[in-house]
């Protein structure tokens, strides 16, 4: 029973189930993104779309500026969530952590 198969890319040896963290990795790896990345580049976009006059952008700029941020900001957390409940990944948990 050592090398007895434990589910989707994972092996059971000795006690221990030792899972492939590639997709872990890259779901964590996309919710950094999401999280840290997407607000800024929203952000640096209204300012060349408005041409550095970030004064005169309307409240609907604004708005859609927060809106991409909350979405992001959840599809971060979903993912991050998804990563350490199907994969065990110690990643997602330092992730879930800060």
């Amino acid at each position: 029973m050592e090398n007895e198969p434990g589910g989707r890319g994972s092996w059971f040896i000795k006690g221990r189930i030792i899972t492939n963290n590639k997709n872990a990795n890259i779901l964590c790896i996309i919710s950094l993104i999401l999280n840290f990345l997407m607000p800024i580049a929203t952000f640096l976009i209204a300012v060349i779309l408005t041409k550095g006059d970030i004064l005169g952008v309307s409240a609907a700029s604004y708005e859609g500026m927060n809106l991409v941020g909350i979405v992001s900001y959840i599809a971060a957390w979903a993912l991050v969530i998804i990563a350490r409940v199907k994969y065990k990944s110690k990643f997602a948990q330092n992730l879930l952590i800060i």
